[in-house]
């Protein structure tokens, strides 16, 4: 019988903190699977990503980008918080991936030349930003779950996507990061996406089933044009199966 023995290590600089697993230390040439958290930071919603990606024999590497900067969540109960910017989040994982380069010697388990991105609403957005022109070579492929993408967000940078390595995932009722504001950005670019129909944003996350009162929906304005607070957020195992089938099958 093998002997099959799983692996932490946690890597950390001034501003982040990078947690990297394997099912089985004993297997080179892992491919890695990145995720990128949303604005609520790591929790257990991430699990089944975690699992299945171990299950698949992925070594999963999460970066951390909010408690080494002393952040718990952004965007959920004030308007004036301060801001980590998903072009930030991108820089955040790049420099984790030049901190993993020098570690090789403890993580001999790991190919960090053969990498995938998965990223959570601003971490969708951080995904994106990794497959424009000045990362092209780095993940092969960037899955951006209900990323914020609204018309004023876009600029030339983000529009210089590779739009081959781009997949994204979004609910049709989502009304905090819209489907509209995807499926025009995709349009744009030519990039793959899949509405799921019946659909909230955090689509991905177990047990989220919530309202947000403090966070501004961006599907409703009123009289004079500004846009209203209150968001929905709903956990939906059927379109997370789909996502997973898409995500791990290519």
């Amino acid at each position: 019988m093998e002997n099959k023995f799983s692996k932490t290590s946690i890597l950390s600089d001034d501003e982040i903190s990078i947690i990297i697993r394997t099912s089985n230390q004993s297997i080179k040439n892992q491919p890695c699977l990145w995720l990128l958290h949303g604005s609520g930071g790591i929790s257990n919603n991430d699990d089944i990503w975690v699992n299945r990606g171990l299950d698949l024999g992925y070594t999963i590497i999460q970066v951390d980008s909010y408690s080494n900067r002393g952040i718990f969540k952004q965007k959920h109960d004030s308007l004036t918080e301060y801001q980590i910017s998903p072009e930030k989040r991108a820089l955040d994982v790049l420099d984790a991936y030049h901190i993993i380069a020098q570690y090789k010697k403890i993580l001999q388990f790991a190919d960090i030349e053969n990498n995938i991105v998965l990223g959570f609403s601003d971490g969708g957005a951080a995904a994106l930003w990794l497959q424009t022109k000045e990362y092209f070579n780095i993940w092969k492929m960037s899955y951006c779950l209900y990323p914020p993408l609204s018309p004023s967000y876009i600029n030339d940078d983000l529009l210089s996507v590779d739009k081959n390595k781009v997949h994204i995932f979004i609910g049709e009722l989502d009304n905090w990061t819209p489907a509209s504001h995807s499926e025009n950005f995709a349009k744009r670019i030519g990039c793959k996406i899949s509405i799921w129909p019946d659909t909230h944003h955090s689509f991905s996350k177990p047990g989220v089933d919530n309202e947000w009162p403090n966070v501004i929906n961006c599907s409703k304005r009123d009289s004079d044009g500004n846009y209203l607070l209150g968001v929905y957020c709903q956990y939906s195992p059927e379109y997370t199966e789909e996502t997973m089938k898409i995500v791990f099958t290519q």
